[in-house]
């Protein structure tokens, strides 16, 4: 279905978000179905007819799971957008998805079904409709093993998509866990502040390797012209630099790109907030200004399943807050 970027991103980006917020209903959060939209912002088609095909596979992907599976949760929209993009169906998707968690536990990772899916939407897509087999399983363990060694306390479930991504990689684990580490070490001299998130962003960078340690310059470039500019680029930020720092083009030519799609963002409804509008702009400015490289295209799609795992995680985060607080 993927047919290219359109000539105005943020006018088929809109369109698409209306065209899945028409329908939202009351419980659901027009954030999966922002990313949704982002997702299929490469599609060609009519916004309409996408976001009717996006929410059949999301209905589809929630019956499958059943009355208790992870994909009854509002994940599944992204989850449609990319299967739909690469012309995948829920019923293969969900099969497939069964099998290879068993191979997971083989294999020796731990368990957490909704980045167990993530894990398998990447490692499916790399492989363009191939089986994941028992071998692919055990490099994502030992990818994650590797990744561990240098980060014990950071490195968990929430970083199998990026394993599975990295997995299909032909490098030894042990050496790519090795300049994903100089990354990060690269990164904090640009002043960004260790946790997770740097991590992630580390592991982004290793992924278009000829690029990877001047993008890691230009990320810190990036983030001090963004502070002229009067935005404070923070933590839950740092995904989005690492990608837009992969871009050739001048730095002010990007910012300026980001600002406008931002403030456009902004005004779409509900209004989104400024993390999730910087967010929106970043992607699109990435997809407006990377028209000609595929390799970044194929990264941008990755990206996204990295910023739908923020998503988990931050509504995990608040669920455990509601949790505590019931128990105190």
């Amino acid at each position: 279905m993927v047919h290219g970027i359109p000539v105005h991103p943020f006018e088929h980006f809109r369109e698409l978000d209306q065209a899945l917020n028409r329908q939202r209903g009351w419980f659901e959060s027009a954030v999966y179905l922002r990313y949704a939209a982002m997702a299929a912002v490469p599609c060609d088609g009519d916004p309409y007819d996408l976001a009717r095909a996006i929410r059949e596979t999301a209905d589809q992907l929630k019956r499958l799971a059943g009355w208790f599976g992870d994909l009854r949760s509002e994940i599944r929209f992204a989850v449609a957008a990319l299967l739909n993009a690469k012309g995948d169906s829920a019923g293969a998707f969900h099969a497939e998805v069964q099998r290879v968690r068993k191979l997971f536990r083989g294999a020796g990772l731990p368990r957490d079904a909704t980045y167990e899916i993530l894990a398998v939407l990447v490692l499916r897509s790399g492989l363009e409709g191939r089986p994941i087999e028992v071998d692919h399983a055990r490099r994502v363990k030992e990818m994650y093993a590797e990744l561990k060694m240098y980060h014990r306390w950071l490195t968990d479930s929430g970083d199998f998509p990026a394993c599975a991504i990295l997995s299909l990689r032909p490098e030894p684990t042990a050496l790519m866990a090795q300049r994903i580490e100089q990354l990060y070490e690269g990164l904090r001299a640009e002043g960004f502040a260790r946790g997770n998130e740097l991590q992630s962003s580390a592991c982004l960078l290793y992924l278009s390797e000829g690029r990877a340690e001047v993008a890691a310059r230009r990320a810190g470039v990036l983030v001090r012209r963004f502070k002229d500019h009067g935005v404070t680029i923070r933590r839950n930020d740092y995904d989005e630099v690492a990608l837009l720092a992969f871009l050739l083009n001048d730095p002010e030519e990007i910012i300026a790109r980001v600002l406008a799609y931002r403030d456009e963002a902004r005004r779409l409804k509900p209004r989104p907030d400024k993390h999730v509008a910087f967010n929106i702009g970043a992607n699109l400015a990435m997809l407006d200004l990377m028209r000609a490289d595929q390799e970044l295209l194929a990264i941008s799609q990755v990206k996204l399943i990295v910023d739908v795992q923020a998503v988990v995680a931050a509504h995990r985060a608040a669920a455990a807050v509601v949790v505590a607080a019931a128990a105190s």
